[in-house]
């Protein structure tokens, strides 16, 4: 099937990279470090090197965009499949790479955008654009809401995506509303829309099944899995496996380490981008108890507690702990505040101690 669409592909493929030759033009304008990341807040807080940013970028996206082309075009219920829909797989990834690569150049370059302006904006024509089209999805394996239920008959997948349809529609339109919200709301808003879009199909689709199954229209779930292909069974079963272990190995696992140069000491965290801190920026050192608040952007763990966070204490600060201790010290530098600590209370004091020794 691939072979019928290699000239999306190959067009598709190009889009994703002319990026790079945008880079190749500006290269001389371009810093070192080019702005990668963006925080809760809003603004930029991560870098990354100049050719990671230029090249790296979309070579990744188009990894992207083989992957889930390969495995939109070799699932044998696509063969028949609305055309406008692998139109949508095709040219959804270069979409994405225009934005993302247009942003990280404007912000490098010393333009000044709203990044939640941007984000309301692209996910919102991403739900319009797909709810005008879930209708049209025929039964398949790589594409539409596939929940067992769905699976369950081809009623069930019709009525579920008719109904998913106007609802995504509908939540395009509030994301793009969501524009104009404050930074303090835009994060819950748009965490809220989007578990909306996918529960209510996943409830609509359970309750269709089982109104069909009180009514002895189609058998239980249990007798129709043994009737798919193996390899969709195997695959599923390999990306729940892959799944569960990622998780477990994160939530358990990672360190934050602390080295000390001659005028600055760097903190290396685990799943998270590191940080300078120059010793004649300190203001001041404390050991506090103090509530976390709660996390705008960043990683959370059992074990860990990363990133942008915001509590009454310091307002919005950076954070650098581990979650069973108590126990931070906290750094102030101007107007910015970082929380810090160790595995426990005894290595905290430890820590403290050593970055006061630093001071000038």
């Amino acid at each position: 099937m691939i072979r019928t669409h290699k000239r999306g592909l190959i067009l598709s493929s190009i889009a994703i990279l002319l990026p790079m030759l945008v880079g190749l033009i500006l290269w001389n304008r371009l810093p070192d470090q080019m702005i990668t990341h963006f925080g809760g807040d809003r603004v930029p807080d991560g870098t990354s090197g100049k050719a990671f940013s230029v090249f790296g970028l979309p070579l990744i996206l188009l990894a992207l965009h083989w992957l889930c082309v390969f495995i939109t075009t070799k699932d044998p219920k696509n063969s028949g499949q609305n055309p406008k829909l692998l139109s949508l797989v095709f040219w959804i990834m270069p979409i994405i790479g225009w934005l993302v690569c247009g942003m990280v150049y404007a912000f490098s370059l010393g333009y000044t955008l709203k990044v939640s302006n941007w984000m309301f904006l692209l996910f919102g024509l991403m739900f319009l654009v797909m709810g005008n089209y879930l209708p049209k999805c025929k039964q398949n394996y790589t594409m539409g809401i596939k929940i067992c239920w769905t699976y369950s008959s081809e009623e069930n997948w019709n009525a579920t995506h008719r109904m998913a349809g106007k609802l995504w529609v509908a939540c395009g339109v509030l994301l793009i509303i969501g524009m104009f919200l404050p930074t303090a709301a835009f994060l819950w808003f748009m965490g809220i829309i989007i578990v909306l879009a996918i529960v209510i199909p996943m409830v609509y689709s359970w309750r269709f099944y089982h109104r069909q199954l009180s009514r002895g229209e189609i058998e239980p779930i249990s007798k129709q899995m043994k009737a798919q292909p193996l390899w969709a069974r195997i695959l599923a079963w390999v990306l729940v496996v892959v799944c569960l272990t990622f998780a477990a190995v994160v939530s358990f696992t990672g360190n934050i380490e602390v080295s000390f140069r001659e005028d600055c000491f760097y903190v290396d965290a685990s799943y998270y981008r590191g940080l300078t801190v120059g010793y004649e920026e300190i203001d001041s050192v404390v050991l506090e108890s103090e509530d976390a608040g709660q996390r705008t952007n960043g990683f959370g763990s059992p074990r860990l507690s990363l990133g942008h966070f915001e509590n009454e204490a310091y307002g919005a600060y950076l954070r650098y702990c581990y979650t069973q201790n108590p126990l931070t010290i906290v750094i102030t530098s101007g107007d910015n505040t970082l929380a810090l600590n160790a595995k426990n209370a005894d290595e905290t004091h430890a820590l403290y101690e050593a970055i006061l020794e630093q001071l000038p």
